[in-house]
Protein backbone atom coordinates (compact mmCIF):
# COMPACT_ATOMS: atom_id res chain seq x y z
CA UNK A 1 0.00 0.00 0.00
CA UNK A 2 1.04 3.29 -0.50
CA UNK A 3 1.54 4.77 2.97
CA UNK A 4 2.97 8.38 4.24
CA UNK A 5 6.17 9.05 3.58
CA UNK A 6 6.33 6.32 0.40
CA UNK A 7 6.58 7.47 -3.13
CA UNK A 8 5.71 5.11 -5.35
CA UNK A 9 8.66 5.43 -7.83
CA UNK A 10 9.12 7.66 -10.39
CA UNK A 11 9.26 10.46 -7.45
CA UNK A 12 5.11 10.41 -7.56
CA UNK A 13 3.76 11.42 -4.52
CA UNK A 14 0.50 9.11 -3.30
CA UNK A 15 -2.46 10.09 -4.38
CA UNK A 16 -5.98 10.21 -2.81
CA UNK A 17 -8.06 7.10 -3.45
CA UNK A 18 -9.94 6.99 -6.06
CA UNK A 19 -12.98 4.33 -6.60
CA UNK A 20 -11.95 2.87 -2.88
CA UNK A 21 -8.50 1.82 -4.43
CA UNK A 22 -4.70 3.76 -3.53
CA UNK A 23 -3.84 5.20 -6.39
CA UNK A 24 -0.87 6.03 -7.37
CA UNK A 25 2.01 7.33 -10.02
CA UNK A 26 5.51 5.59 -11.17
CA UNK A 27 7.53 6.69 -13.93
CA UNK A 28 4.68 8.24 -15.20
CA UNK A 29 2.32 5.07 -15.01
CA UNK A 30 -0.96 4.15 -12.53
CA UNK A 31 -0.57 1.74 -9.43
CA UNK A 32 -2.61 0.22 -7.69
CA UNK A 33 -2.46 -1.83 -4.66
CA UNK A 34 0.93 -3.23 -3.29
CA UNK A 35 1.50 -1.32 -5.65
CA UNK A 36 1.09 -3.04 -9.03
CA UNK A 37 1.27 -0.74 -12.28
CA UNK A 38 -2.18 -1.00 -14.13
CA UNK A 39 -0.58 -0.71 -17.47
CA UNK A 40 2.35 -3.41 -17.41
CA UNK A 41 1.14 -5.83 -14.25
CA UNK A 42 4.97 -4.64 -12.67
CA UNK A 43 5.28 -4.42 -8.71
CA UNK A 44 6.97 -1.29 -7.69
CA UNK A 45 7.96 -0.30 -4.34
CA UNK A 46 9.59 3.03 -2.57
CA UNK A 47 10.52 4.18 0.80
CA UNK A 48 12.52 7.34 2.24
CA UNK A 49 15.03 5.55 4.29
CA UNK A 50 17.36 8.48 5.72
CA UNK A 51 15.24 12.25 5.88
CA UNK A 52 17.60 15.36 6.76
CA UNK A 53 16.14 18.79 6.86
CA UNK A 54 18.90 20.75 5.82
CA UNK A 55 19.37 24.38 5.90
CA UNK A 56 18.68 24.72 1.95
CA UNK A 57 16.32 22.01 2.26
CA UNK A 58 15.08 18.68 2.95
CA UNK A 59 17.20 15.87 2.19
CA UNK A 60 15.96 11.99 1.29
CA UNK A 61 17.57 9.36 0.62
CA UNK A 62 15.29 6.71 -1.14
CA UNK A 63 15.30 3.14 -2.08
CA UNK A 64 13.29 1.87 -4.67
CA UNK A 65 12.27 -1.65 -6.35
CA UNK A 66 10.65 -2.85 -9.77
CA UNK A 67 9.94 -6.41 -10.69
CA UNK A 68 9.77 -4.80 -14.40
CA UNK A 69 13.67 -6.08 -15.86
CA UNK A 70 13.27 -3.46 -18.59
CA UNK A 71 13.27 -0.21 -16.59
CA UNK A 72 16.90 -0.53 -16.28
CA UNK A 73 17.48 -3.26 -19.08
CA UNK A 74 15.42 -1.89 -21.85
CA UNK A 75 17.98 0.70 -22.83
CA UNK A 76 21.49 -0.90 -22.02
CA UNK A 77 22.75 1.78 -19.28
CA UNK A 78 23.36 0.09 -16.55
CA UNK A 79 26.09 -2.21 -18.92
CA UNK A 80 29.20 -2.60 -17.35
CA UNK A 81 28.53 -0.75 -13.93
CA UNK A 82 27.68 -1.65 -10.76
CA UNK A 83 24.33 -1.59 -9.53
CA UNK A 84 23.43 0.03 -6.07
CA UNK A 85 22.28 -3.49 -4.51
CA UNK A 86 23.36 -5.73 -6.78
CA UNK A 87 22.28 -6.54 -10.27
CA UNK A 88 18.56 -8.31 -11.43
CA UNK A 89 17.66 -11.54 -9.96
CA UNK A 90 16.00 -12.43 -13.37
CA UNK A 91 17.97 -10.96 -15.82
CA UNK A 92 21.59 -11.04 -14.10
CA UNK A 93 24.97 -9.59 -16.21
CA UNK A 94 25.68 -13.23 -17.39
CA UNK A 95 22.61 -13.04 -19.31
CA UNK A 96 24.04 -10.36 -21.87
CA UNK A 97 21.23 -7.57 -20.62
CA UNK A 98 21.99 -6.14 -17.86
CA UNK A 99 19.58 -5.00 -15.63
CA UNK A 100 18.37 -3.46 -11.85
CA UNK A 101 15.90 -4.27 -9.63
CA UNK A 102 16.44 -2.02 -6.37
CA UNK A 103 17.94 1.08 -6.60
CA UNK A 104 18.61 4.62 -4.86
CA UNK A 105 17.82 8.49 -5.25
CA UNK A 106 21.56 9.34 -5.47
CA UNK A 107 22.14 6.75 -8.82
CA UNK A 108 21.99 8.97 -11.13
CA UNK A 109 24.01 9.74 -14.17
CA UNK A 110 24.62 11.17 -17.87
CA UNK A 111 25.77 8.40 -20.32
CA UNK A 112 27.24 9.45 -23.77
CA UNK A 113 26.14 7.29 -26.51
CA UNK A 114 26.99 7.46 -30.35
CA UNK A 115 23.70 8.49 -32.36
CA UNK A 116 22.36 7.64 -35.24
CA UNK A 117 24.30 7.60 -39.11
CA UNK A 118 24.74 11.27 -39.23
CA UNK A 119 23.42 12.49 -36.17
CA UNK A 120 24.92 13.84 -32.99
CA UNK A 121 25.59 11.65 -29.56
CA UNK A 122 23.20 11.64 -27.50
CA UNK A 123 23.34 12.63 -23.98
CA UNK A 124 20.61 10.39 -21.97
CA UNK A 125 19.91 11.35 -17.94
CA UNK A 126 18.80 8.35 -15.81
CA UNK A 127 17.21 10.67 -12.90
CA UNK A 128 17.42 10.70 -9.08
CA UNK A 129 13.85 8.18 -9.81
CA UNK A 130 15.45 6.33 -12.59
CA UNK A 131 13.46 8.20 -15.33
CA UNK A 132 14.63 9.07 -18.96
CA UNK A 133 15.81 12.76 -20.22
CA UNK A 134 17.02 12.66 -23.34
CA UNK A 135 19.00 15.23 -25.09
CA UNK A 136 21.48 15.64 -28.63
CA UNK A 137 24.38 16.56 -27.64
CA UNK A 138 26.07 19.67 -28.33
CA UNK A 139 29.45 20.79 -29.23
CA UNK A 140 30.80 22.90 -26.52
CA UNK A 141 33.68 25.51 -26.91
CA UNK A 142 33.22 27.27 -23.78
CA UNK A 143 30.07 25.53 -22.58
CA UNK A 144 26.78 24.79 -24.42
CA UNK A 145 23.26 23.63 -23.90
CA UNK A 146 22.01 20.26 -25.37
CA UNK A 147 19.12 19.90 -27.51
CA UNK A 148 16.50 18.54 -25.55
CA UNK A 149 14.14 15.64 -26.79
CA UNK A 150 10.33 14.93 -26.31
CA UNK A 151 10.17 13.81 -22.70
CA UNK A 152 13.21 16.26 -21.94
CA UNK A 153 11.09 19.20 -23.69
CA UNK A 154 7.68 18.06 -21.83
CA UNK A 155 9.94 18.20 -18.05
CA UNK A 156 11.08 22.12 -19.15
CA UNK A 157 14.64 20.48 -18.48
CA UNK A 158 17.87 21.64 -19.70
CA UNK A 159 21.18 19.97 -19.94
CA UNK A 160 24.38 22.45 -20.14
CA UNK A 161 27.97 20.61 -20.68
CA UNK A 162 31.09 22.49 -19.90
CA UNK A 163 34.43 20.85 -19.53
CA UNK A 164 34.38 17.06 -17.78
CA UNK A 165 31.33 18.29 -15.97
CA UNK A 166 27.57 18.23 -17.16
CA UNK A 167 24.65 20.57 -15.54
CA UNK A 168 21.08 19.55 -15.16
CA UNK A 169 18.44 22.40 -14.49
CA UNK A 170 15.27 20.94 -13.94
CA UNK A 171 12.26 21.14 -11.24
CA UNK A 172 13.95 24.37 -10.07
CA UNK A 173 17.62 22.76 -8.87
CA UNK A 174 20.74 22.11 -10.48
CA UNK A 175 22.43 18.62 -10.53
CA UNK A 176 26.19 18.34 -11.31
CA UNK A 177 27.12 14.92 -13.08
CA UNK A 178 31.42 15.32 -12.20
CA UNK A 179 32.30 11.83 -11.62
CA UNK A 180 33.41 10.61 -14.71
CA UNK A 181 33.58 6.35 -15.20
CA UNK A 182 34.07 5.59 -19.02
CA UNK A 183 30.99 6.83 -20.70
CA UNK A 184 28.74 7.88 -17.65
CA UNK A 185 28.99 11.09 -15.52
CA UNK A 186 27.60 9.81 -12.16
CA UNK A 187 26.39 12.22 -9.70
CA UNK A 188 28.31 14.85 -7.55
CA UNK A 189 26.24 17.72 -6.07
CA UNK A 190 22.49 19.36 -5.91
CA UNK A 191 22.05 22.94 -5.66
CA UNK A 192 18.61 24.25 -4.67
CA UNK A 193 19.21 27.21 -6.70
CA UNK A 194 18.43 26.63 -9.93
CA UNK A 195 20.07 28.78 -12.16
CA UNK A 196 22.52 30.67 -10.06
CA UNK A 197 26.04 30.26 -10.83
CA UNK A 198 27.04 29.88 -7.03
CA UNK A 199 25.40 28.53 -4.20
CA UNK A 200 25.89 29.05 -0.45
CA UNK A 201 23.69 26.16 1.20
CA UNK A 202 23.31 23.21 -1.20
CA UNK A 203 21.36 20.01 -0.29
CA UNK A 204 24.50 18.07 -1.11
CA UNK A 205 27.54 19.63 -1.56
CA UNK A 206 29.43 17.18 -2.60
CA UNK A 207 29.58 12.79 -3.45
CA UNK A 208 33.09 11.22 -3.76
CA UNK A 209 33.06 7.55 -5.04
CA UNK A 210 35.55 4.37 -4.30
CA UNK A 211 35.86 0.80 -4.63
CA UNK A 212 35.38 -1.06 -1.31
CA UNK A 213 38.31 -3.85 -0.85
CA UNK A 214 37.03 -7.10 -3.16
CA UNK A 215 34.29 -5.52 -4.62
CA UNK A 216 33.69 -5.30 -8.42
CA UNK A 217 34.87 -1.98 -10.10
CA UNK A 218 32.04 1.10 -8.96
CA UNK A 219 30.90 3.58 -8.97
CA UNK A 220 30.20 3.07 -5.28
CA UNK A 221 29.04 5.84 -2.62
CA UNK A 222 31.41 6.46 -0.18
CA UNK A 223 30.77 9.86 1.47
CA UNK A 224 27.75 12.16 0.64
CA UNK A 225 28.78 15.59 2.06
CA UNK A 226 25.49 18.15 3.07
CA UNK A 227 25.14 21.68 2.29
CA UNK A 228 25.44 22.40 6.31
CA UNK A 229 28.54 20.64 6.99
CA UNK A 230 26.91 17.34 7.72
CA UNK A 231 28.44 13.98 5.77
CA UNK A 232 26.95 10.38 5.27
CA UNK A 233 29.26 7.32 4.93
CA UNK A 234 28.67 4.18 2.85
CA UNK A 235 29.66 0.69 3.73
CA UNK A 236 29.05 -2.22 1.58
CA UNK A 237 28.87 -6.34 2.62
CA UNK A 238 31.17 -8.40 0.08
CA UNK A 239 28.83 -11.16 -2.12
CA UNK A 240 29.98 -13.90 -3.97
CA UNK A 241 31.72 -12.55 -7.08
CA UNK A 242 32.83 -9.42 -6.01
CA UNK A 243 29.20 -8.17 -5.65
CA UNK A 244 28.65 -5.39 -3.03
CA UNK A 245 25.28 -4.43 -1.45
CA UNK A 246 24.88 -1.35 0.28
CA UNK A 247 24.84 -2.37 4.46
Amino acid sequence: MCQPRTKCGGGGAARPKNGGQNMCRLGGDTTVGDPVGIADGQSYFSWVDFSLDTSAGRFEFQRSYTSNDDFWGLAGDVVGIARPFGPSWTRPDASGVASANWSHSLFSFVLDRPGAAGRPNVWTVRRWDGSILTFDACAPTSGCFAVPRDEALEADAKLYQAGNVFTLYDGGRRYLFGHNVGSRWFLTAIHTDQWSGTSTAPIVSSITYATPANCSSGPWLQYVNLGDARQLKFEYSIQAGGVCLRS
